[in-house]
Formats: structure tokens, sequence, C-alpha cells
């Protein structure tokens, strides 16, 4: 029985270099990619949904999620998904519908029965914009977390946590926030250690790391093409 792979989440799952989806890849026969640049955790359930749909995902599969934050409006126009990104203010209301967006999730991969992991790029309960707010016990709408708080213990530490100290600031460069690749693979490393990374994954990445941080990794150079999936 052929082992997949599907990983879901926002430009921390997907991006112009490597991630940590593309690390595990090669740990499986097939990697379907669903992640999207500037995603909320709308789409995220949606393309889990759509690729449960499209591909029947069975209790052979792995399946990996890696929420994002709640501070962002998705919605599907003129054909396609729009992610925009950060621009929700309503924070009560964006918990309340990405908490029971988790719970879905959850729900319908204990129901195929397949191994999952959920990861985060940061805790649901940190608003984006409000990034002093680190505390995940006296942090603001305390009374929903509680309330979801058999659901959301299953996610892992986040990569705000792990890799920035949270803080966002603590970035590798001022101009893109975004984990380079040898720290996507210290992130799997720390929070998901079931998964090892194999040692030729990792020389290839050690060798984008170093392009990359020397600023020679273009902006129009992306990974590969194993993203373009079959989707609305």
């Amino acid at each position: 029985m052929q082992k997949r792979l599907f990983t879901f989440g926002c430009s921390f799952t997907r991006y112009k270099w490597p991630t940590w989806a593309d690390a595990l890849a090669p740990l499986y026969d097939s990697h379907q990619n669903w992640a999207q640049g500037g995603a909320g955790n709308s789409f995220i359930l949606s393309s889990l949904a759509e690729a449960h749909a499209r591909n029947t995902i069975t209790e052979h599969d792995t399946v990996i999620v890696m929420w994002t934050s709640r501070d962002r409006n998705d919605v599907y126009k003129d054909g396609a998904w729009q992610t925009p990104g950060s621009a929700v203010v309503d924070t009560r209301g964006s918990l309340v519908r990405d908490c029971a967006n988790i719970v879905a999730a959850e729900q319908m991969l204990k129901g195929i029965g397949c191994e999952y992991y959920f990861l985060s790029m940061i805790y649901v309960g940190i608003f984006d914009k409000d990034p002093d707010r680190i505390n995940k016990d006296n942090c603001e709408f305390k009374d929903v977390l509680d309330f979801y708080q058999p659901y959301l213990h299953n996610i892992r530490n986040s990569m705000y946590e792990i890799v920035y100290n949270f803080d966002w600031h603590n970035a590798a460069f001022a101009d893109d926030y975004h984990p380079t690749p040898q720290q996507h693979l210290d992130y799997l490393d720390e929070v998901l250690p079931e998964l090892e990374v194999d040692g030729q994954t990792r020389l290839k990445f050690a060798a984008i790391e170093k392009r990359v941080r020397n600023g020679r990794w273009t902006d129009n150079e992306h990974w590969h093409d194993g993203y373009l999936v079959e989707r609305f």
C-alpha cells in the first residue's frame, strides 16, 4: 500500500524555499502540499475537506496540518481562493471560528483513521497583531480557549514559540519573517521527533540554507512544482 503525505497550512508550509513539509516528503511515496501563502484556518479546513474528497484519504496516509494565525479571512471569489493574510479585527469572533475549524478537522481525521499531526505557526490564543500576549493562561477570551482545550491540546508548540522565542523580530531577515530551511528542520526536531528527517534531506537543506542566508535564493525561484494540486 502506497504511503501518501498530505500537508496543509500557509506560507510557513509552502514557500519559495523548502519548508518542514518538503523535509518530510522523502519519507513517503508521494506528497501533496495544499498550503497557500496568506491562508487562514478556514482555507486550511476547506483544503483538507477537498483533498479528502478528491483523493480519498485512508488509514494508510499521513496528514499534517500547520494551523496559522487567526487574524485572517479567506474567501473563494472569482474562481479562486483569495488569501490576503492579516485582516481580521474581531478577535473573539475569529477565535470562535478557528477553534471550530480545528475541531472539525480533528473529527474528520479521526473518522478516517489516518495518522495525523497538528502543528502551528502561532498559538491560536495569541492574536498576531498583539504579539505581547504570550501567556497562554492569561490571554483574552480565555473562556473560549478553556471550552475548546480538549481539542487544542493536540496542537504541537508553535513556530512563533520554538523558532522566534515569541518575537517575530528574531527572524533571520529584517524583510522576511519566514523560517529558513534549517529553522524548519530545527522545528521538526523539536516538536515532531516521531518523524525523523533523513540524512540526505538534511544535507540538501544545509546547502539551500547557505544560499538563502547569502541572498542567493531569488524571489522567482521556487522549490519544485510538486505544490501544484488539482483543486478549486
